[in-house]
């Protein structure tokens, strides 16, 4: 079994571009034997929002209520490595599990990286995995082998597939909890599979 910490993460953006757009609110979900240990969602307040209208009308922000509820990014940056460094060792690295995990890891590593305590980052790589597990892989890889039949991979045909309760859809944590709420229907899908198929 896998006994690595997993960290469910989603973000919420200004745009598809880690070093042009702003990263503006982070969730993450500590999750040890498949159990939720913690979560938390951060909102990150810059001097200067890089954003797109589309990113902000995808995911319901408005720039000047937000900003108002945002915490400084240095401060953001500090908590969010304080949090994964409670769980997460050089030892026992963590491993990211998302939707499109990539597009989340790679604008938390772009954030980390600017901020002017270096630190941050350089603790980072050492406690967090570069492998990570993608809901939106395990979802293409499960239709192509006929065990399940979605419309599409995104999270929404996961959440309509299995009926997932939705509370704050495009909201960094919630959305982080119905990755995890995803892949944990798809451990239950391909175990029911493999043991009919013993039987």
């Amino acid at each position: 079994m896998l006994n690595e910490t997993l960290i469910v993460i989603d973000t919420e953006t200004g745009g598809l571009h880690p070093k042009e757009h702003s990263l503006l609110t982070v969730g993450l979900i500590v999750v040890q034997n498949l159990q939720v240990v913690e979560q938390k969602e951060w909102k990150i307040k810059h001097s200067t929002y890089h954003v797109t209208g589309k990113s902000l009308e995808v995911n319901g922000i408005n720039i000047l209520e937000f900003d108002k509820e945002a915490m400084d990014k240095e401060q953001v940056g500090k908590e969010i490595m304080e949090f994964l460094s409670k769980y997460c060792t050089k030892k026992n690295k963590g491993i990211f599990v998302g939707q499109n995990t990539i597009f989340d890891k790679n604008f938390l590593e772009a954030f980390l990286q600017s901020l002017k305590d270096t630190t941050r980052f350089e603790l980072y790589q050492k406690i967090i995995g570069h492998r990570y597990i993608d809901l939106m892989s395990i979802t293409a890889f499960l239709n192509l082998a006929e065990v399940i039949d979605t419309k599409g991979i995104g999270l929404d045909a996961v959440i309509e597939k299995f009926g997932l309760q939705v509370e704050a859809r495009h909201t960094a944590l919630d959305d982080a909890r119905l990755t995890f709420e995803g892949v944990l229907q798809m451990i239950q899908l391909v175990k029911k599979n493999t043991e009919e198929s013993v039987d």
